[in-house]
């Protein structure tokens, strides 16, 4: 379970306050709301992104803040709204990519990437 017990937050012109969410191990999940309510600071405070003024973020009951980040982008991913990548990147490339903290230092276990990719890909 992914966590925020009553956090804050604020940037000069926006405050966060007292906001609580759970989202279930497994699931996903989605924001709505207006521009500039919040979601895209919210999304930053749980991910580890952004630390928060006031309360907690948790993962698994443990804070995020002491968990590394390598293992972090194991088990939390955000995919943005929009993005503008430096290069043309194939949705493949893309998936790839966000492999990364999977890697292990074995040279012909990577080998195995673009197989984990396509399987990943098959699934959506």
């Amino acid at each position: 379970m992914l966590r925020a017990d009553r956090v804050s937050f604020g940037y000069i012109d926006f405050e966060l306050r007292d906001v609580s969410v759970d989202i279930p191990r497994g699931s996903f999940t989605g924001l709505l709301g207006p521009n500039g309510c919040g979601k895209t600071t919210l999304l930053k405070l749980m991910s580890g992104i952004l630390r928060p003024r006031g309360g907690d973020v948790t993962l698994e009951g443990e804070p995020i803040g002491r968990i590394a980040r390598r293992q972090l982008a194991r088990r939390i991913a955000v995919v943005p709204q929009e993005t503008h990548p430096a290069f043309d990147y194939t949705v493949m490339e893309m998936v790839l990519m966000g492999r990364h903290p999977h890697l292990v230092s074995c040279s012909a276990c990577n080998g195995l990437r673009p197989m984990v990719a396509s399987a990943v890909l098959a699934i959506f």
